[in-house]
């Protein structure tokens, strides 16, 4: 078991391989595109947050890019339980499952949507931009909440949070 919710009674923890099939609505509330999708399912673990041992609530999907990089490529929520705090913790149990084998941890969204804001409240910080990869990448227009998507943000944090720490105080201390 990767980490609890009380509130909610939620079980983090990795998910099994026949366990995708189960997750793909899921998935496809992050992804709406079958085709981008294909292209990192089946090289990617698994995380799932169940409920009550049950029902699988929210799931995460997580590649090894390399370089000590993991990347977040899918990270979705049951509509019931949005708002809630299960996208955050499903971020923290997937960073302690990255500690040890990964230095940072990457996730790529639509830049100027609000999903950029909920990362960087999970401890992400914007390291660039690929221009128009939505709109050369996907067959149809995809919008969030009003916004066209375009562009793609990229954002990183460090696996460990004790890194995270130093490299804020270095910002801050950092001459101007």
């Amino acid at each position: 078991m990767i980490g609890k919710t009380k509130e909610l009674r939620l079980r983090f923890r990795e998910g099994r391989e026949a366990e995708k099939t189960v997750c793909r609505p899921l998935f496809l509330m992050a992804d709406e595109s079958e085709t981008m999708l294909a292209r990192y399912l089946d090289r990617a673990r698994l995380f799932v947050a169940e409920s009550e041992g049950v029902r699988i609530v929210a799931s995460a999907l997580v590649t090894d890019e390399g370089g000590g990089v993991a990347e977040l490529k899918n990270l979705a929520v049951a509509p019931d339980l949005r708002g809630r705090g299960v996208g955050r913790r499903m971020i923290e149990a997937v960073r302690e499952a990255c500690a040890g084998r990964f230095r940072t941890l990457r996730v790529g969204t639509g830049a100027g949507t609000p999903t950029v804001r909920f990362y960087e409240k999970c401890g992400f910080r914007e390291v660039g931009r690929i221009p128009e990869f939505f709109t050369e990448n996907y067959p149809e227009p995809i919008w969030e909440e009003g916004v066209l998507l375009c562009d793609m943000a990229v954002l990183e944090m460090p696996v460990d949070p004790a890194e995270s720490n130093e490299a804020d105080e270095s910002v801050e201390s950092a001459p101007l």
